[in-house]
């Protein structure tokens, strides 16, 4: 059972958060749009981070040299291996650390829909260092792998039509078998993950959403849960890789 109190002053800085959003989203600056997407983000997210946990923007990279593309933000663990710094605002993350990569869409469309796919296509195709010393994760597909979540605004479909999931699903082939964005949230239209504990009978479940924007809210409790045990599964990677270069003889 939720803190009432807790839960009440999150829905008031979803509130809050969603007006001001909104309001710059009006303004025809893109520089401007995407900084106020990425706060709104940061500031909800924040309160209930360890502070061993991190958020940033760039590319997540690794040891082989490949790179995800630009990323609105991410969530890191900096207990992993700190990421580097490329300029004021903009930093590449070794995947290992990373345990969320997410859009922030203004107004949710088609082509976003298809331009964050193809997004998160290039991340899944990253390498993974191991774990040391552990049994479980000699297999590399158990390795623990960033989760990728799409967050919009709004949406351009009209109430009454199709739901986000059903245009989703149009454009992913794999969406009921391995979708390529498993989380995603649209303000005022829902929340959805995709359920992979019951393979192969996966299924997407929905948050409702309601006047006081619970679905966000929602989703901020999801995420805060799987930050630990996403930690926990990913373990201790062997982050040599990164810099050795097969120099001995």
């Amino acid at each position: 059972m939720a803190n009432e109190i807790i839960r009440k002053e999150f829905l008031n800085k979803v509130r809050t958060a969603l007006a001001s959003a909104r309001s710059v989203g009006a303004i025809d600056h893109t520089e401007i749009r995407g900084e106020a997407r990425e706060n709104f983000v940061q500031n909800l997210l924040s309160p209930m981070l360890p502070p061993y946990v991190e958020f940033g923007s760039g590319k997540i990279i690794d040891s082989k040299g490949n790179y995800s593309a630009e990323t609105d933000v991410i969530i890191y663990n900096r207990q992993t291996l700190l990421p580097l710094l490329l300029g004021s605002n903009h930093s590449i993350y070794p995947v290992e650390g990373c345990i969320y990569a997410i859009e922030v869409i203004s107004k949710l469309t088609a082509k976003e829909v298809q331009t964050t796919i193809e997004k998160f296509q290039k991340l899944r195709e990253l390498f993974y260092l191991p774990p040391a010393l552990d049994e479980r994760y000699k297999d590399a597909g158990s390795i623990s792998r960033v989760i990728p979540l799409l967050f919009a605004f709004d949406t351009d479909l009209a109430k009454g039509e199709k739901s986000e999931l059903e245009r989703y699903m149009e454009l992913d082939l794999q969406a009921n078998s391995d979708p390529m964005i498993p989380v995603f949230c649209v303000a005022g239209r829902g929340y959805w993950w995709f359920k992979r504990e019951n393979e192969p009978d996966s299924r997407w479940i929905r948050h409702l959403p309601t006047e006081k924007n619970e679905e966000v809210v929602d989703l901020i409790g999801d995420i805060a849960d799987k930050i630990p045990e996403e930690i926990i599964a990913k373990g201790k990677p062997q982050l040599g890789g990164y810099i050795h270069n097969s120099r001995w003889v």
